[in-house]
């Protein structure tokens, strides 16, 4: 009777670790202001703690695959990285190397072919959209120069 209960004990205790170290939630719960950087995949987001590489975003969307030069979403060609807005090709070295994680405030891998459609046929492999912080507007300070 010991046994099962410290069995029923272990089971809960992996449940429970498992679904808090699984941080995803429904993308209705996302929040621009949470303050975390944040990796948006269909109708679901898991926010990424202490980034150090664009790799620790992608290695948390499923069937994302980050190979040492290259991503691969599906098919064997890499995807189109869109950095605010500007399309910048398909090889991860660069976009790795041009931006800084620090900066990244989410990642969003897209791969349903009918959301790809507006960035043409070098989107055929899916897109991943990264978006960086940008400066709240409203807070600019006057400077007045005598």
């Amino acid at each position: 009777m010991e046994g099962r209960r410290l069995n029923s004990m272990w089971i809960l205790l992996g449940v429970f670790l498992l679904t808090s170290c699984n941080s995803t939630r429904p993308l209705g719960e996302y929040n621009d202001g949470i303050g975390d950087p944040v990796v948006i995949y269909g109708d679901r987001f898991a926010v990424v703690r202490n980034p150090l590489r664009l790799a620790d975003f992608l290695n948390r969307v499923p069937g994302v695959q980050v190979l040492s030069n290259k991503v691969v979403i599906r098919g064997q060609s890499p995807p189109l990285f869109v950095i605010d807005g500007v399309q910048v090709g398909h090889d991860y070295i660069d976009v790795a190397r041009t931006i800084n994680v620090f900066d990244i405030e989410s990642v969003e891998v897209i791969r349903d072919l009918s959301q790809t459609i507006q960035y043409g046929a070098r989107a055929a492999n899916g897109v991943i959209i990264i978006r960086t912080w940008m400066p709240d507007q409203s807070e600019e300070e006057d400077v007045m120069i005598e």
